[in-house]
C-alpha cells in the first residue's frame, strides 16, 4: 500500500530516490573502507612476520661437547674407550657409555655409565685443554692423579684421552678393584681350579607335581609319560646325571681361572675340548686379555659381566684375524642370544659365595636368575650344527642335542632349581709363561 501511495505521490516518490541514493553511497564507502583496512592489515602482518623471522641460533661449542658419547647410540660410534692396568696399552671396552657437561670449556665433569664393574654411574671432573692447531679439540685430565669411585675401585686417566663435537677419546688406566676373596684367595694369589674330586658342578631340579607329556621335538612320534610326585620331584633324573655329567666334561675345556685386579676375568682353556673328550689330550692356552669377561663382589655375592660385544666381535672375527677364543659362529646367532639373556646381564651374573674352611668356594646360581637363562636353551640349538665336535662328533652332537631337548621340556615343568660351581685355591700355574 505505501508503493502504491509513493507512485501516487510524486514528491514522495522523488524523496524516497534520494534517499535510497544517499545509503548506497554510505554504504558503498564502508565496504570500501573495509576492503582497504583488511588489504592494509594483511600488508602490515606480512612485513611483521618477515621482520619476526630470525636466523635458528647455533648451538656454541659447549653445547656441542655437551652429550653421551657412545658406540650404540646417537651420535654412533663417537667413543673410543680402553680400560685397563698398569703398563698396558690399553683393552677396549665397546658397548659402554660416557657423558661430558662442560659450560665454560675448561672445566667439565665425566660421566661412566655402566663401565666400571658394579657401579651403574661413576663422576669425576676434569680439566679441559683447547688445542692450539684445531681449537674445537680438547684434552681430558684428570683434576686428580688418582680417581677413586664410591665402592673404592681406583684409575686414572691415559695421556691420550681426547673431545672434539661428536667423538670422544677416553683411557682408563692403572685400574684396582679393592682387595677380596677372589683376587687374593687363601694362597695368596687370584687364581682358582674347578673341583677335581667330580663335584665341580651340582645341578638341582624341582618340578612341579602333575602329570605331563614330553613330545621329542626331533620327533613328534616319540612321546613319554611324565608323572611328578611329592616323592619324586625329578623324574626326569636330572639332578644324578647333569652333575656328574658336566663335572667330568667341564674340566676338557677349562682348568684354571683367574680373577685380576682389574676385575676382569681370564682362563686356562682348552680350545681342543671336543678332541679331549674323544679320548684326545687338551691343548691348553691362556685366554686373550681382551675385556671379555668382568666382575666384582658385593654383599656376599659374585657378580659375572660378560662384555657381550666384545665377545661377539671375537668370536665372529674373520679366521685370518681371529684370535684364540674366535668360535667361528653366525654373529647373527650370538647376537640374538645375548640380547635375550641382556634383561639379566646389566648389572652381572649374580653368584651367592659360600666359602668352606679349608679355602675352597662354593658358588650358586639361584632359580630367579637361572630358570630364565635355561629357558633360551632353544636359541642354543641351531648354533650346534657350526660346532666342531671332534673326531667323535656324529656321536656327540645328537648326544648333546638330546640333552638341550630334555632340558628344554624340563624348564616348562620346573619350579626351582638352582647351579653350584666348586672352586679351590691355588698357586700361579706353573706352566702359565709357556702357555700361547
Amino acid at each position: 500500500m505505501g508503493l502504491v501511495q509513493c507512485e501516487e505521490n510524486p514528491v514522495l516518490s522523488a524523496n524516497f530516490q534520494k534517499f535510497e541514493i544517499k545509503i548506497m553511497k554510505k554504504l558503498y564507502l564502508y565496504y570500501l573502507w573495509v576492503l582497504t583496512g583488511a588489504l592494509s592489515l594483511g600488508v602490515f602482518s606480512s612485513c611483521n612476520d618477515k621482520e619476526e623471522i630470525t636466523p635458528t641460533p647455533q648451538p656454541t661449542l659447549a653445547e656441542q661437547l655437551n652429550t653421551v658419547y657412545s658406540d650404540e647410540l646417537y651420535p654412533a660410534n663417537s667413543l673410543e674407550l680402553t680400560f685397563g692396568y698398569a703398563n698396558n696399552a690399553g683393552l677396549p671396552l665397546p658397548g659402554k657409555n660416557v657423558g661430558l657437561k662442560t659450560n665454560d670449556l675448561q672445566n667439565g665433569t665425566i660421566t661412566l655409565q655402566y663401565v666400571v664393574p658394579g657401579e651403574p654411574q661413576v663422576q669425576f671432573d676434569v680439566n679441559l685443554t683447547r688445542d692450539k692447531a684445531d681449537t674445537t679439540l680438547f684434552k681430558i685430565s684428570s683434576k686428580t692423579s688418582t680417581i677413586t669411585t664410591s665402592e673404592g675401585v681406583q684409575f686414572a686417566l691415559t695421556g691420550d684421552s681426547y673431545v672434539t663435537p661428536g667423538h670422544m677419546t677416553l683411557g682408563l688406566t692403572n685400574v684396582v678393584f679393592p682387595e677380596n676373596s677372589f683376587n687374593k684367595n687363601s694362597k695368596g694369589t687370584n687364581w682358582w681350579a674347578l673341583s677335581s674330586k667330580g663335584d665341580a658342578i651340582a645341578i638341582t631340579f624341582v618340578c612341579k607335581i602333575g602329570n605331563y607329556q614330553y613330545v621329542n621335538p626331533d620327533d613328534p612320534t616319540d612321546v613319554t609319560d611324565v608323572v611328578v610326585t611329592e616323592e619324586n620331584r625329578d623324574p626326569l633324573g636330572l639332578n644324578s646325571a647333569l652333575g656328574p655329567m658336566v663335572s667330568m666334561i667341564l674340566p676338557l675345556f677349562v682348568r684354571d681361572i683367574q680373577f685380576q685386579e682389574t676385575g676382569n676375568i681370564r682362563a686356562v682353556y682348552a680350545p681342543n675340548g671336543m678332541d679331549a673328550m674323544s679320548g684326545g689330550t687338551p691343548t691348553w692356552t691362556y685366554s686373550p686379555d681382551q675385556n671379555l669377561c668382568q666382575f666384582y663382589v658385593k654383599e656376599g655375592t659374585l657378580y659375572l659381566v660378560p662384555n657381550i660385544q666384545q665377545i661377539v666381535a671375537i668370536a665372529t672375527a674373520p679366521k685370518e684375524t681371529q684370535t684364540k677364543s674366535g668360535l667361528g659362529i653366525s654373529e647373527a646367532d650370538l647376537m640374538n642370544f645375548f640380547t635375550t639373556i641382556q634383561p639379566w646381564l646389566t648389572d652381572g651374573i649374580p653368584l651367592t659365595i659360600n666359602e668352606s674352611q679349608d679355602g675352597s668356594v662354593t658358588l650358586t646360581l639361584e632359580t630367579e636368575q637361572l630358570l630364565p637363562i635355561l629357558k633360551m636353551l632353544p636359541l642354543v640349538k641351531p648354533l650346534l650344527t657350526n660346532l666342531d665336535f671332534g673326531e667323535n662328533g656324529a656321536a656327540l652332537k645328537p648326544f648333546v642335542t638330546s640333552i638341550i631337548n630334555t632340558l628344554s621340556f624340563a624348564v616348562t615343568i620346573t619350579e626351582t632349581v638352582d647351579l653350584t660351581l666348586k672352586m679351590n685355591p691355588e698357586a700361579i700355574p706353573a706352566d702359565l709363561a709357556d702357555l700361547n
